[in-house]
């Protein structure tokens, strides 16, 4: 069986490969329609960033070759099952799976979406899951004042989950005008640098923007750091308010449910809220066009360059 997958060659290049599959017994064949695309991780992927202490924790499903070139990687991805057991054909399903126009996998790996999940609305489900993850550690509250830094794929979801289910004031910090305009047209207050917030939520993957959550804070504020620098260094000033103020940085990941909710979450209930909510919340402002498979590798190549903004909040594939 003939597949197409995306590869990063190496630092400069991707392209669409062509591979031969043979699928196992027991084995599902699913037939991508969307997947997403996390502009913060994958972009350093392509740079090759990844830490080499890194490199086995941040392997996924379906990846092949190697961090340090040449790699088939991607982690989110929504299509139709079209081969396998009987009671799973023509199911819309979830699976973590690199960038592929056919993905092979067992029946354990992929989350079957309930009918009427939009299928683009779905690829969101990890992105969601960081965000549960995010509310969990931060311990927000409704009405407590909160700060989001970044506006991206994660920062967006984050600031709208935060206004619409927890019900927090939230302000919103871009320096890309697009992004910061379409948070205004949802409803989000800028941050004008004075103001000082309960908890902050770093997503920029930047000291700067790190630094900027810590600066805003109240006495005994907490940053929830869910950013992910690779091995770019993290330059911070923490002689002036941090040790008087009593702030702090709390790391949050997606890979484990926080221990304080092992009692009563695992992941795979985690993944079902986090279908749910993609399913109640409109996420469409934040969504650009889905960019087509074929032209990916022009996509990768744009998104390589630092200085190279995104407008939209979030991006997907179009198979």
């Amino acid at each position: 069986m003939k597949v197409r997958a995306l590869w990063h060659n190496n630092r400069q290049r991707s392209e669409i490969r062509e591979e031969t599959m043979a699928p196992g017994t027991g084995q599902l064949l699913v037939r991508s329609r969307y997947s997403m695309i996390s502009t913060g991780t994958e972009r350093l992927v392509a740079k090759g960033l990844v830490p080499e202490a890194l490199h086995a924790l941040m392997r996924v499903p379906g990846m092949a070759g190697q961090f340090t070139f040449p790699v088939k990687y991607g982690y989110s991805v929504v299509g139709e099952v079209v081969g396998g057991p009987p009671e799973l054909l023509n199911k819309m399903v979830h699976l973590m799976h690199p960038h592929q126009d056919i993905c092979v996998a067992l029946p354990e790996m992929v989350h079957v979406l309930e009918p009427g999940t939009d299928p683009l609305s779905a690829t969101l489900i990890s992105n969601m899951e960081t965000i549960i993850n995010a509310l969990w550690d931060s311990e927000v509250r409704e009405d407590d004042k909160v700060l989001v830094c970044g506006f991206g794929n994660i920062g967006g979801l984050l600031a709208k989950t935060l206004k619409d289910e927890v019900g927090a004031r939230v302000y919103v910090a871009e320096k890309h005008a697009v992004r910061l305009q379409t948070a205004l047209e949802m409803g989000f207050r800028p941050f004008r640098g004075e103001d000082r917030f309960d908890i902050a939520y770093n997503t920029t993957a930047s000291g700067e923007g790190l630094q900027e959550c810590l600066d805003a804070l109240v006495h005994e504020g907490h940053v929830i750091d869910l950013s992910w620098y690779g091995t770019n260094p993290v330059n911070l000033y923490l002689g002036h308010r941090f040790h008087y103020g009593r702030l702090k940085i709390i790391s949050s990941q997606v890979s484990h449910i926080p221990g304080k909710m092992m009692d009563k979450w695992d992941l795979k209930s985690r993944k079902r809220w986090a279908e749910q909510l993609i399913s109640k919340m409109d996420f469409s402002e934040l969504m650009s066009n889905p960019v087509p498979f074929n032209d990916i590798p022009a996509f990768f190549d744009k998104l390589r360059h630092q200085d190279a903004v995104l407008d939209d909040c979030i991006y997907s594939i179009a198979y």
